[in-house]
């Protein structure tokens, strides 16, 4: 299910949303771009992670308000641990045009695999999830 609530454009000072409402993203800021993972803080709605999420794999933390996004088979990151830190709340999902996502834990070793597009978890449980990486295919 796609949850896409406007078109993204990036800028120096963060995100801003191209239609729809524009102050969807006010206050969302582009963290940090690393190993093709954008990371985002400032996200305070599920509507604006979601907004961060066209044709994209979504990571969100309810912990931190942060959310990260990739579209390129093989980009993928560490979970910073404050994603980790119990409760450990958020959500994952796959807008990938193809392929899936493997979670690892702290011995890479692979704990789970999401199903291709379009798919989620809205009650993803972040703690023991590592690591995460863009798969090219299917599961």
């Amino acid at each position: 299910m796609s949850m896409t609530i406007a078109a993204l454009f990036l800028t120096a000072g963060g995100a801003s949303a191209s239609s729809g409402d524009a102050n969807l993203l006010a206050g969302v800021e582009r963290v940090s771009t690393t190993n093709g993972v954008t990371l985002y803080s400032g996200v305070k709605t599920e509507a604006q992670a979601a907004g961060l999420c066209d044709y994209a794999f979504c990571g969100y933390s309810s912990n931190v308000g942060e959310a990260m996004a990739a579209d390129d088979c093989g980009a993928g990151t560490y979970v910073p641990s404050s994603w980790r830190t119990r409760p450990a709340g958020g959500w994952w999902q796959n807008n990938l045009p193809t392929g899936f996502v493997s979670m690892y834990n702290d011995n890479w070793s692979n704990i789970y695999d999401t199903p291709d597009a379009y798919s989620a978890d809205w009650t993803a449980n972040w703690a023991p999830v590592h690591y995460w990486e863009i798969q090219c295919g299917n599961p």
